[in-house]
């Protein structure tokens, strides 16, 4: 790509990479979304096990066998591992959102409006760069969320099914 004489700058409209630019850091931002919503979908369905436990053990007699209880307490401690998995993923929070407005607005009053542009494109990039291994941190922690629920499911559902014996 041509320079437009120096300025480092292709020439030319940078619309295309600002518009680029914004639609991917918007992407992201609802990826963030996504990992959030699963983040608390897999605490809720966590916490929705326990009461359905709760209400099968309640229609149970009041004896529960070693093994029964050994599942309960080791899925209690799954329980608990969602939890502070959960809370761990859903508060990484430090996102960035491109420039600062003030920052924008002096360039604006200092510069044409391509250099703006593009300045703004390449700090709306630079936003997502730097949001990248955040989202990465957040997508193993809502893994780790949903590999706990299916923990918990299956040691909930074992030890259910032992009270029956």
């Amino acid at each position: 790509m041509t320079s437009d004489g120096g300025s480092g700058f292709p020439r030319g409209d940078p619309a295309t990479a600002y518009d680029w630019a914004k639609e991917k850091l918007a992407l992201q931002h609802a990826q963030i979304d996504g990992l959030d919503a699963k983040l608390a979908n897999a605490f809720g369905f966590g916490s929705a096990l326990w009461a359905v436990a709760a209400a099968f053990l309640a229609l149970r007699s009041t004896d529960v066998s070693p093994v029964t209880f050994g599942f309960l307490v080791a899925s209690g401690l799954v329980y608990l591992a969602l939890m502070a998995i959960s809370y761990l993923g859903y508060r990484i929070r430090d996102w960035k959102f491109g420039p600062p407005f003030e920052w924008v607005r002096h360039l604006a009053d200092e510069e044409e409006d391509v250099k703006v542009t593009w300045n703004l494109a390449i700090g709306i990039n630079d936003a997502y760069r730097v949001n990248e291994s955040e989202v990465d941190k957040k997508g193993t922690w809502a893994a780790r969320a949903l590999w706990l629920v299916a923990a918990e499911t299956v040691l909930l559902t074992v030890g259910l099914l032992t009270s029956l014996t």
